[in-house]
């Protein structure tokens, strides 16, 4: 629609990013290959996000876990984005696991 006294074109195109398909429960119930499998059924979805709840006690959630979680975020493709966040507690972001894996987080893993 034009504005009859600038004459601009005032119709605004906002572009909306897709909500995010939050694959969380899916990633953490399946083992390497199963997430292959995932990542495949999934590739037509805009964009995946996962959010893990850090927990020192979990034997399963050490660096090889975020190295995964570092992995499927840089394997996105272009038509497709892949978000990690880890939400973790202060003493948490300063313990043995979490303060040595800094190129995780320099990659595109987020931690809150």
């Amino acid at each position: 629609m034009r504005d009859q006294r600038s004459g601009r074109d005032s119709s605004i195109d906002i572009e909306t990013e897709p909500i995010p398909r939050d694959i969380t429960a899916e990633y953490l119930s399946l083992d390497y290959s199963g997430r292959e499998i995932l990542y495949k059924q999934l590739e037509g979805e805009p964009h995946l996000h996962i959010q893990i709840e850090w927990d020192d006690s979990n034997p399963e959630m050490d660096i090889y876990f975020l190295r995964a979680l570092k992995g499927f975020s840089d394997s996105r493709t272009t038509a497709q984005k892949r978000t990690v966040t880890i939400v973790a507690t202060a003493e948490q972001k300063n313990g043995d696991i979490l303060s040595k894996a800094g190129n995780v987080f320099a990659a595109g893993v987020r931690l809150e």
